[in-house]
């Protein structure tokens, strides 16, 4: 993952399993998930980032943010300097990192992207941006059918395909009426299925 005190409790991303990352809105699953994504790439794992929230120009104008140090925003309204900008971001070009804005994409989709990916720039790790917005296959089903039918497909493709899956995935609002609004696994959206394909779960908790 790039950050030493996770890896030294999970062993980091390991081949055939799927972690889920989990947070209620606005507590940073986006940024953390593209943070793991540009450590691992820094590191030499290519990484394909499946996103169904934010368009690729976004993501770009996000990791241009982080290694150029200018805002989103400056870089969105053209506020900067070109020649800064484009020197700074060139360790960007370098990196193996991929990014499919396809949205409400399916298990099969995400399969067989994947596959191709792997043989063509070596991909080592996917993300997924996030499972609730993922299109569950067959007929009409009830939402936690749905959920837990993506979660044991993901499961399926770490496994299948021998490489880390990690998944964003939202917490209930049960978690905000407790006391110290801290969240536990019960508290994964949808589905209890979740809890029992993932290997690793990581909540987000800011304590403030």
């Amino acid at each position: 993952s790039g950050f030493t005190s996770i890896d030294r409790v999970t062993g980091g991303f390991r081949k055939g399993y799927l972690t889920i990352i989990a947070g209620r809105p606005g507590m940073g699953k986006t940024a953390i998930g593209l943070q793991f994504a540009l450590n691992a790439a820094s590191l030499g794992y290519p990484v394909a980032v499946f996103s169904q929230e934010m368009g690729e120009e976004d993501i770009a104008t996000r990791y241009l943010s982080n290694v150029s140090g200018y805002s989103n925003i400056e870089i969105a309204t053209g506020r900067c300097e070109i020649e800064k900008l484009l020197a700074t971001s060139e360790q960007l070009l370098k990196l193996g990192l991929y990014i499919d804005d396809t949205p409400a994409i399916t298990l099969l989709e995400l399969k067989a992207k994947t596959r191709k990916m792997i043989l063509k720039f070596g991909i080592k790790m996917i993300i997924v941006d996030y499972l609730g917005l993922m299109s569950p296959a067959g007929h009409k089903q009830n939402r936690e059918q749905e959920v837990s039918q993506l979660s044991a497909g993901l499961k399926n493709i770490a496994r299948d395909l021998d490489i880390p899956v990690i998944a964003l995935h939202q917490l209930n609002r049960n978690s905000e009426s407790k006391a110290d609004k801290k969240p536990q696994l019960y508290n994964l959206r949808d589905s209890g299925a979740i809890e029992q394909d993932a290997d690793v779960v990581m909540l987000l908790h800011r304590p403030e």
